[in-house]
């Protein structure tokens, strides 16, 4: 039976928990694989002491993103042992950890980007129809994100790595909500002769996004 070789890092309900493991190896195969939760009471300095918060037999039941997984214990296991509030408290503390690494960020970035998607749907409720228009609000945001680091490239100034990481969630939002309206953005009513100029000229890229967009426009 496999003991612990990953971490709370959140209780869910009695003996069900979100699990995180570093390395993908250490993550429990799904239903199959027997596992010991044993969690040590930790002290002031860090280290564990004898007084055992949690004991059960458990399996992980779900597989989550950023390789964290649900697991669960065995309540009807007569040798199983909760301390609620210390478990709670452990695994708070382990989420501050999962937080700082990879997947903690991964995740963060993930739930930016899906909270920005769902703020700009609310205040902009139309999306374009045609592709190119749509498209162009994706470069725009990539462009808006490219200025800010070739600025912090320059300069090094920190309120630039701010800008780079709000830029960063809204080109990923805007991203996004190109994929998910992909399906109704196929027309092509856009002189292509036109729009081969402009992308064949040697305007920067903010001045051909500028000029698609009054191409579109000019052309509903």
């Amino acid at each position: 039976m496999k003991t612990n070789t990953f971490m709370l890092i959140k209780r869910i309900s009695q003996f069900l928990y979100v699990g995180y493991a570093e390395d993908v190896s250490d993550i429990p195969r799904l239903l199959v694989e027997p596992l010991h939760l044993t969690i040590k009471q930790t002290q002031t300095n860090g280290t564990p002491d004898e007084e055992i918060i949690l004991d059960t037999k458990a399996r992980c039941i779900f597989h989550l993103p950023h390789n964290c997984f649900l697991v669960q214990g065995s309540p009807d296991d007569s040798e199983a042992e909760e301390s609620v509030l210390d478990v709670i408290k452990h695994c708070e503390s382990n989420h501050a950890l999962f937080e700082k690494t990879e997947h903690g960020r991964e995740q963060a970035a993930v739930k930016s980007i899906l909270r920005e998607l769902r703020d700009a749907e609310v205040v902009h409720p139309e999306w374009p129809e045609e592709a190119i228009h749509a498209g162009s609000i994706v470069a725009e945001e990539a462009g808006e994100l490219l200025r800010d680091c070739v600025s912090f490239d320059e300069t090094g100034e920190d309120k630039l790595i701010v800008n780079m990481q709000l830029e960063a969630v809204q080109t990923g939002a805007m991203a996004v909500r190109f994929l998910k309206n992909l399906p109704h953005s196929q027309k092509r009513t856009i002189p292509h002769k036109q729009l081969r100029a402009i992308l064949n000229s040697r305007i920067s890229v903010e001045g051909q996004i500028d000029a698609i967009r009054k191409l579109v426009e000019g052309n509903k």
